[in-house]
Order: C-alpha cells, then sequence, then structure tokens
C-alpha cells in the first residue's frame, strides 16, 4: 500500500487498514503524533548501569567536575568559589545503559458509552501513534480496555486485536476503580509510562505518573470535528480540535475496520543460517550461526505487512567459536571460546564501544567443545537487581550448562586487561529449554544435585526450584498466551513414548503425540477476537512438524489443528518462547516467521544462495 510520504513514519501500522480507510485515518494520527511528541528525556529509565558519558551538566557531582574546573581552583581559588555559589561548575553527565528489559508503554482505553462512535476512531489512531512512538524509544506498547479483565493486555497492534478494540461495548463507563485493578495486576507502576485514553471518567485515575489523552466529541451537528486534550506530567495542557474523516469512511473503519495485510518478502543480504533459528527477548529478533565464527540476527516485525530491516552479520573481535549470543538493549552479547575453563564476553554493534570486554572464569567441572556449525547458538541473559551500585546478575548456559554469576559490587567491576570475573554456580545439566524476562530466567534441565526440575534464577541469583519433573530428554518453554511476560507455558516429555506433560504456573495436562510428529516447542493459543476475556479459552499446545515436513500442527489435550503449509520442506523449526510465533528455513532458502496470534505471515524472504 502506497501512503503519502508524511504518513510514512506510521504506514507499517498503517498498513493493517485497508488502503482507503489508511488514508483517511492518516490525518488524525499525524495530527494526535504531533500533540503527544516524541518520547522526552524525562521519560527514558535512568536506572540501568553506567555507560561512561554523554555530555556535560550544571547538576552539582564534585566527583566528575571538570579538570578545568579543578585548575581553576587551584589558580584563582575566589573565581571558582564564585563559579560554585552561582552554579556555574560544569560536570560530566552519566550515561546509563539502557533498561529495556521490562520497559514498555502501557495505555488504557475507555470504552464507555461518550466514546463510542468519532472517539472510537481517536482511540484508533492514539494507539497507531503509541506504537510507533515506544518503538523508536526502544519499549514495547502493551494496552487493553479499562472495563475489561487485566488478563486482556495486549501487546502490539495486530488485527484481531485492532477489531475486538473496534467491537468493544462495555455500558458501564471507566472509572477509578477499574484503572486500580490494572495497576494492581501490571505489580506497581511499569518501567516506562502508562497512558489513560478516554473520557472524563479517566481523570480521577490521572496520578502523578500517567499522562491523560481526553476525547471528547463536542456534538455539533454542522461540524465534523472531535477536541483532543494531552495531560502530561509536569507539562501544560495541550488541547485541539481536530477534522474527522468522511462520514462513508468513518462507518467502514468502525464497522469493519480491518483488512488482509500483505504479506512482505525480502531479499537477505547475508549467508543462511548453519544453525536453528532463535528468537530473542520479546520475539523483535533472530540470531543464528552463519558458520562457527559469525552470528545472524534477522527482525520480526511487530505486525503482519511491516517492513522490517535487512539481516544482519556480526563477526567478535576476538577470533574464537562463538559460544552463545543474546541481545542485550542495543547492543548484541557475545560469548566466545577463550580457554579450557574461560570464556570471554564482548558486545557488537550500538553503544558496544562503551561496554568492555570481560574474561569469565567457568565452574570447576564444566568441559565445553568446539561447536559445530548446526549447534543451536546457545544464551547468555542478564538480570539488574533494585541496587543500582551492582552490576547485574549474569546467567550462561553454554552446551546445556546453566552457569549463574551473582552481582559484583561497583568497585570489583573490571575491564578486559585487569582481571577475570570469578567462576559462577554450575545450577543444571542438559538444559532443553530457557526463557527471560525482565526479573527472571527460567530453565529445564537436571539439577547438579540430581533431579530434572524446572529452575528460576532472580537478579539477586537466587536459584529456586519451581516444579519437578518426571526424567526425559526434551522440554520447551513458551509463551502463555497472555501480553504479560511472566506468563509462561512449559512442556516435558515422559518415560512413556510420545507421552507429553504440559504445565504452566496454573494447571497441567499430559498429552499424546500422533505418530509421525516431532515436537519443536510449546505455547498458549488465545481467541483475542473475543471481546469479554472471560469467553475466551486459553488451550496449552505443543507445536510440531508432521513427517511430510511441510506442515506445522498444533496440538493438545483436546486436538489438533495444522498452520499454513509450508512452500518447501521445513529444513529448521523454532518457536518463540515469549510471543505466539514460530520461524522455519526451508530447504528452498526462504525464511518465513508466522503469528499464530494474528494467524497471518509477518515476515518471509529468500536467502542469498536460493535454488
Amino acid at each position: 500500500m502506497l501512503l503519502p510520504p508524511d504518513l510514512a513514519p506510521w504506514g507499517a501500522a498503517l498498513q493493517i487498514l485497508p488502503a482507503e480507510e489508511a488514508s483517511v485515518l492518516g490525518p488524525i494520527v499525524r495530527a494526535l503524533s504531533l500533540l503527544i511528541g516524541p518520547v522526552s528525556p524525562r521519560d527514558k529509565s535512568s536506572t540501568g548501569e553506567p555507560e561512561g558519558f554523554s555530555g556535560l551538566t550544571h547538576t552539582p557531582a564534585y566527583d566528575r567536575l571538570l579538570l578545568s574546573e579543578w585548575l581553576l581552583a587551584d589558580e584563582i581559588p575566589e573565581e571558582f568559589l564564585r563559579r560554585a555559589a552561582t552554579g556555574e561548575h560544569v560536570f560530566l553527565e552519566r550515561e546509563r545503559v539502557d533498561a529495556v528489559a521490562g520497559a514498555q508503554c502501557v495505555a488504557l482505553l475507555d470504552s464507555s458509552p461518550d466514546q463510542a462512535g468519532a472517539p472510537r476512531l481517536a482511540q484508533m489512531a492514539a494507539l497507531i501513534v503509541l506504537a510507533r512512538r515506544a518503538e523508536e524509544a526502544g519499549t514495547l506498547l502493551r494496552w487493553g480496555i479499562a472495563q475489561e479483565e487485566t488478563s486482556a493486555l495486549r501487546v502490539g497492534l495486530f488485527p484481531a486485536a485492532l477489531a475486538a478494540m473496534a467491537a468493544s461495548r462495555p455500558r458501564v463507563p471507566a472509572n477509578a476503580e477499574a484503572v486500580l485493578g490494572w495497576r494492581e495486576a501490571l505489580d506497581g507502576p511499569p518501567e516506562g509510562e502508562t497512558w489513560l485514553i478516554g473520557g472524563q471518567g479517566l481523570q480521577a485515575s490521572q496520578t502523578g505518573r500517567d499522562s491523560f489523552l481526553e476525547i471528547l466529541d463536542p456534538l455539533i451537528p454542522e461540524e465534523r470535528v472531535i477536541d483532543i486534550r494531552i495531560h502530561r506530567p509536569g507539562l501544560p495542557v495541550k488541547a485541539a480540535r481536530l477534522s474527522l474523516p468522511p462520514d462513508g469512511a468513518c462507518a467502514r473503519l468502525l464497522r469493519s475496520p480491518l483488512g488482509e495485510a500483505a504479506h512482505v518478502v525480502r531479499e537477505a543480504r547475508a549467508l543462511p543460517p548453519t544453525s536453528p533459528l532463535v528468537f530473542q527477548c520479546g520475539s523483535t529478533r533472530l540470531i543464528a550461526r552463519s558458520g562457527v565464527g559469525q552470528v545472524i540476527v534477522y527482525p520480526v516485525p511487530n505486525v503482519p505487512g511491516q517492513l522490517g530491516g535487512q539481516p544482519r552479520v556480526y563477526h567478535p573481535f576476538f577470533p574464537n567459536a562463538i559460544l552463545a549470543a543474546a541481545r542485550w538493549g542495543k547492543p548484541l552479547a557475545i560469548i566466545t571460546a577463550y580457554k579450557p575453563d574461560q570464556v570471554i564476553l564482548e558486545f557488537i554493534g550500538g553503544r558496544s564501544d562503551r561496554l568492555p570486554s570481560r574474561i569469565i572464569a567457568l565452574p570447576e567441572g564444566v568441559q565445553l567443545r568446539h561447536p559445530e556449525p548446526a549447534d543451536t547458538l546457545d544464551g547468555c541473559y542478564q538480570l539488574q537487581s533494585d541496587d543500582s551500585s551492582c552490576s547485574a546478575c549474569l546467567v550462561l548456559v553454554l552446551q546445556g550448562n546453566a552457569i549463574v554469576y551473582p552481582p559484583e559490587p561497583a568497585g570489583a567491576i573490571v575491564d578486559f586487561a585487569n582481571g577475570v570475573r570469578p567462576p559462577g554456580e554450575w545450577i543444571a545439566t542438559h538444559v532443553t529449554a530457557t526463557r527471560a524476562d525482565s526479573t527472571r530466567v527460567r530453565l529445564i534441565g537436571n539439577r547438579v544435585d540430581g533431579g530434572r526440575a524446572l529452575l528460576s534464577v532472580d537478579a539477586d541469583a537466587i536459584v529456586r526450584v519451581e516444579k519437578d519433573l518426571p526424567p526425559g530428554r526434551s522440554g520447551f518453554l513458551g509463551c502463555g498466551g497472555r501480553a504479560d511476560p511472566r506468563q509462561w507455558v512449559g512442556a516435558a516429555d515422559t518415560s512413556v513414548a510420545g507421552r507429553w506433560l504440559l504445565f504452566s504456573f496454573q494447571r497441567e495436562a499430559e498429552v499424546d503425540l500422533p505418530a509421525g510428529l516431532d515436537a519443536a516447542g510449546a505455547l498458549v493459543t488465545v481467541d483475542h477476537s473475543l471481546p469479554q476475556p472471560e469467553a475466551r479459552d486459553y488451550k496449552a499446545r505443543l507445536v510440531c512438524l508432521d513427517d511430510d515436513r511441510r506442515t506445522i500442527m498444533l496440538v493438545g489435550p483436546d486436538g489438533t489443528s495444522a498452520l499454513p503449509r509450508a512452500s518447501a520442506p521445513i529444513a529448521r523449526l523454532s518457536v518463540s518462547p515469549y510471543a505466539g510465533e514460530v520461524a522455519y528455513l526451508t530447504e528452498g532458502g526462504e525464511i518465513v516467521i508466522y503469528g499464530i496470534t494474528q494467524k497471518s505471515h509477518l515476515y518471509r524472504f529468500m536467502t542469498e544462495d536460493r535454488q
């Protein structure tokens, strides 16, 4: 779909809509974007680890006073004291690592009767603006309807979610009690920002952290307009009267807002992967090996039809075999082999020059072999504790071994040339599944002290046994079907051939795989098209590949279903632990990312050496 150049920034979200509707909603989106504005520095988290200096400031911090100021104290002490009294001293301003894990933008929509009709169009436009704004800031947009149950919080924009929003018709107005329920479900104020979007009934619920987008229908018969007021913490109120699209376009957007999004086929400018694709935290990236000495990173669009970037190839500085890799905010963290009892942690990509490489010692008894090109890339995870004076807890999963490195005091943080991070605690072997969120890393493996289990590690390096599991060789952790990243589902094989145990924090069930199916992952499917959360059916499923190598099956205790058939036999299949998505590479060289929740292909392209 070709949009005017001034609507290009929101093209990915507008492509969800039919071409005519997108063009008429676009002016409202553009006007709201100007009113809301970009993410300001005050909105960005500044609680991460220090990572150098970002500039100069007059905010007093005499441990970072410029050397020229200290020279003035030696040469002209009276002038030094005068500058101190008048606040003229100049200091270095500290830069901090972006707190990407857990950062989010939450929007709560008011679906009261006074928000029906034209105000609902403004809500739709506001979601498009906030999604783009959050993406630019490196955060996630999570949104829901204030009158619904908190389990209905959604992530990003996709057709079924927008259709549910347009169809929502609660009969009760939003109130402070409803908003309080959402706050409690979010476990306190989220890192990032919260937007309340709707009528005046929500204003009483606004706190000092909230932003309020007030939408009012002036009900002027001779004018097709809507009034918008933006209430931001610490900022003056912004107001505007926006013109509405023609009657026919408004009706189509409200009755049937969505159309089929075009599938995107991209030519990859990188070698095809030699190992299985691995979803990164948040499902915004896929990574894989290209041989043993380089890593390929593939983008994962948020919505069908979004034009993602090209794949990128990364080479570590140290020419060693790559053991593990993961996105840590903007940089790519890579673990490479070094010595039999040591590995190297280095960073590549955005802001990596501010992060020192580290030598990390392995616990006694951990032995690593030289990786093969087809070996799955292992993971490395960091968990930042509330104590900002300490480094993050580090969790490495290397060739089935899980190792936990507790946070280090600030004085113990050293660079590559000055020291080695001491050996961590070896907690598990034969690890077959990992899943990380902002608070902990979960994994399925055999405990070092015996027994197979689901283990969790928090930011203070405390290891807990969440569930004992029967003996087996395989296991998976997946998306729990809800927007909250803390929701998860697990699967573990049992001693009975073909029998799997599906489990979560709420329930468990056994499922017998039909002959000819190979399990590749687990997730929970949800029908978000149903507006009422209590009417939705959350079903745990195993994701399996049929023996025809082209059909992906979802298998649960109550039956099976199939995803769209692949264009060629599937060589490698991966399931996201963080969202209802799968990715696969076909023998024909095509990489496909399919959204199970969206029921649509998110991205597909051909690699260079296609036949």
